[in-house]
């Protein structure tokens, strides 16, 4: 073999190598890059690590549904999805990312549960995208129980003439709610797909009505005989007669 030709066999064998070494590099950036397809109804990926759950949970069909999970960001995007259900019934399906313990399917390193009298803070994220057609509504839960973990319905959702009215305060105070959009739905009760006896709700009661938009604005009635009883450096005692609403005299 001339040098020519060895030359020529040896950048061969390394242009090969170079190939090779790119190919497997592609793949595994291809093995890297973190989308994944389910079409399962119930199937479950995890995403950040454990950290998070993405969910099927199409509970109420067996339709083809198909969503692309992005395994390292958690984001995630319905491909396929054709449901035609009346809104009449319950949903066909809710598929959703969790992070905690989600009937008894506990994500790693979430830091919950937490007792509610320990919590210190609670942050939270949404963002999604949406479609102009269709019958949907975007959902978020809060789970509470009285145990850490349960593989039922949680069972610590009760509460007894809560204020929500400071709730609304707060998140309009804070930005999160227009004061110009309007208070439409208050919701309580069970998604019932399986019979359902022994499930109740105890109470439920929701009330709401438009403020006087004003307060009290009638200036106080002024003291009769306001009078000093004593007084120091730093203090003073006042004493003033009651108020007698006046009487008019009988005739005759």
């Amino acid at each position: 073999m001339t040098g020519r030709h060895l030359r020529g066999a040896l950048a061969a064998t390394v242009a090969g190598i170079l190939l090779a070494g790119l190919a497997l590099f592609t793949g595994a950036g291809r093995a890297a890059a973190a989308s994944v397809t389910d079409c399962t109804q119930w199937g479950t990926t995890e995403t950040q690590g454990g950290t998070y759950t993405y969910q099927q949970n199409e509970w109420n069909s067996s339709a083809r549904q198909c969503a692309s999970v992005d395994t390292a960001t958690g984001a995630w995007k319905l491909t396929e999805a054709n449901f035609s259900l009346t809104t009449a019934g319950p949903p066909a399906t809710y598929p959703s990312s969790y992070k905690g313990c989600h009937w008894g399917a506990c994500t790693a390193n979430s830091g919950l549960p937490i007792r509610v009298s320990e919590l210190g803070s609670a942050r939270s994220t949404f963002d999604t995208t949406q479609v102009a057609s269709g019958a949907w509504n975007a959902a978020y839960d809060l789970w509470f129980n009285s145990t850490p973990t349960t593989d039922d319905q949680p069972d610590g959702t009760a509460v007894t003439d809560l204020d929500v009215k400071r709730l609304v305060d707060d998140a309009t105070a804070r930005g999160q709610i227009n004061p110009a959009h309007y208070l439409i739905d208050a919701e309580a009760g069970f998604e019932i797909w399986q019979g359902g006896q022994g499930l109740g709700v105890n109470s439920f009661s929701f009330d709401a009505g438009k403020g006087s938009g004003g307060g009290d604005t009638t200036p106080p009635t002024a003291p009769h005989n306001l009078r000093s009883t004593g007084a120091s450096s730093s203090s003073a005692s006042l004493a003033w007669d009651p108020i007698r609403a006046s009487r008019t005299a009988p005739s005759g």
